[in-house]
């Protein structure tokens, strides 16, 4: 009679321990063990595959698993996961900067219907900036003879001239430059 030794196949252990650490390597690997214990299952995998394929393939296919879950994990967390947050902080002061223009067109209008129509002026609009830095009036020009062009930090105040481009002594526009290069404009 065979005792249990026996009856089981050389490196039997080590097909075990593959399929063991395999599968407690896919787990693990979110927290960085599983990168370890993936790849001591895939080497106990082919050292005793010879005499117990199906857990020793089966411990390193899991393994591998593990192992591949963590990279995937450190993708992730030093690529995408930067990316998608600059993303998400440039939408954030973009919508700042949307808000403030909203707020001073709404001053603006609000001087206009206090003063019998007449638009403000530059430095009235000036004293109103919240978190903008200057208004400046578009259809002057810069030192060197350029037009006045709106920044990210930048708002430039239009008398006259509508977002669209017509012109009329009641028509006015704010416009300031978005991070992605975009002009966002409010106005009449």
């Amino acid at each position: 009679m065979l005792s249990s030794t026996e009856l089981k196949p050389k490196n039997y252990g080590l097909a075990v321990a593959s399929l063991a650490l395999g599968i407690l390597a896919i787990p693990l690997s979110f927290i960085g063990i599983g990168l370890i214990l993936g790849i001591l299952a895939i080497v106990f995998g082919a050292v005793s595959f010879k005499g117990n394929k199906g857990k020793s393939l089966t411990g390193i296919v899991t393994g591998a698993i593990g192992v591949l879950i963590f990279i995937l994990a450190l993708v992730l967390v030093f690529i995408v996961f930067p990316q998608n947050r600059e993303n998400l902080q440039a939408n954030q002061r973009d919508t700042q900067r949307k808000n403030d223009v909203g707020v001073l067109v709404s001053d603006v209008v609000y001087s206009t219907s206090e003063n019998r129509g007449q638009l403000p002026d530059y430095y009235y609009v000036s004293d109103m900036t919240y978190k903008l830095i200057v208004i400046e009036d578009a259809i002057g020009k810069t030192f060197d003879g350029d037009p006045i062009q709106p920044t990210t930090s930048t708002a430039v105040y239009a008398m006259g001239e509508d977002c669209n481009g017509n012109k009329s002594t009641r028509n006015f526009s704010i416009t300031i430059l978005l991070e992605d290069g975009t002009k966002y404009c409010q106005g009449s």
